[in-house]
């Protein structure tokens, strides 16, 4: 896997550059922070469209693969959620 700490650890420095960064489930206090950093003021709140109502059984052994091929990815997204909840605080 060509994916490692070294990737892991540039990505993280990228996204400490952003002035805004955030996460599809938190989309309305990333829109929010956008506006007060740029001053755009009140924006309105995007309506929920396309949400899965329903998900599909994935195997266990289907699951555990994706796992092993996305674990940077996972671990990338665990540290801008626990950045973003540090910056709530």
């Amino acid at each position: 896997m060509w994916i490692g700490a070294n990737a892991y650890e540039q990505a993280l420095r990228h996204l400490r550059g952003f002035g805004v960064v955030g996460v599809q489930e938190k989309f309305d206090d990333f829109v929010s922070a956008l506006s007060t950093r740029y001053g755009w003021g009140a924006i309105l709140q995007a309506p929920d469209m396309h949400k899965t109502t329903h998900q599909l059984p994935v195997d266990e052994a289907a699951r555990t693969v994706i796992e092993q091929r996305n674990a940077w990815d996972l671990k990338l997204y665990q540290a801008v959620c626990s950045e973003l909840e540090t910056a709530t605080q």
